[in-house]
């Protein structure tokens, strides 16, 4: 149920702030006045409060009601973090631990309060009592949230463990499609280089080169008319002029 007094309305930081100090200084000493001279605070409060600055009463009443229900929480959180120590590393879900490790300090603190009343009505015995429980609903609330999420992780495994499944595969066509495309252009390069070798080939036969004639080589006709050269004639001998 949520609270309506004055301090509760203030915002979270705000109230954490008056907490922590509270628990340092349980009589509330100058506590009022670093409050009420907080700036912007009367426009906080002057929806519903009218602008009037916080009271002893409304500090008293704060102690008694949300202050105790923090100190507790403070406490119960602190005690499932030594037990969470105690019992060593965790595995698995670090939320669902705590929220174990939490119902474990609860259950003894409900033990120790119990185990220190005397079955007498006792004001302060029921407003410890009425802490613990309304700590108790919240945390059952966390851990039921907790095991609908484990449950729903369970249940979704399989799909995932399928979909990398399928993601796996998928990679592994894709890359033998990339193998497959790789060997069909070389197939298609050395096709072209073959048909271009062919193509040549054919050009070339279709179209011999023409040998060139051979220039020093004696005609046939001029060596019929020409003269002997005078280096063939015999010299003239003498006494023959």
């Amino acid at each position: 149920m949520q609270r309506k007094d004055k301090i509760a309305r203030l915002p979270l930081p705000l109230r954490t702030q008056i907490n922590l100090r509270l628990a340092a200084q349980p009589d509330g000493t100058e506590l009022l006045a670093w409050l009420n001279a907080i700036p912007g605070l009367p426009d906080l409060l002057a929806a519903e409060f009218a602008g009037e600055p916080v009271s002893q009463q409304n500090l008293d009443e704060w102690r008694q009601g949300g202050f105790r229900e923090w100190y507790a929480q403070r406490e119960m959180f602190d005690e499932a973090r030594e037990l969470a120590a105690d019992a060593g590393p965790v595995a698995g879900n670090p939320s669902h631990e705590l929220t174990e490790h939490l119902a474990a300090a609860l259950a003894a603190k409900f033990a120790g309060l119990l185990a220190g009343w005397d079955g007498t009505e006792d004001p302060a015995f029921d407003a410890k009592l009425r802490v613990l429980t309304k700590f108790n609903q919240n945390l059952t609330l966390l851990r039921r949230m907790n095991h609908s999420a484990t449950r729903l992780r369970m249940e979704q495994a399989p799909f995932e463990r399928e979909e990398q499944r399928l993601a796996a595969a998928a990679a592994y066509e894709a890359e033998r499609s990339k193998e497959r495309q790789q060997v069909f252009e070389q197939m298609m390069a050395r096709k072209r280089a073959a048909d271009q070798l062919a193509a040549e080939t054919s050009a070339a036969a279709a179209h011999p080169a023409t040998r060139p004639t051979d220039s020093a080589s004696p005609n046939p006709d001029q060596s019929k008319t020409s003269p002997c050269p005078a280096a063939v004639w015999p010299k003239a001998r003498p006494g023959f002029d």
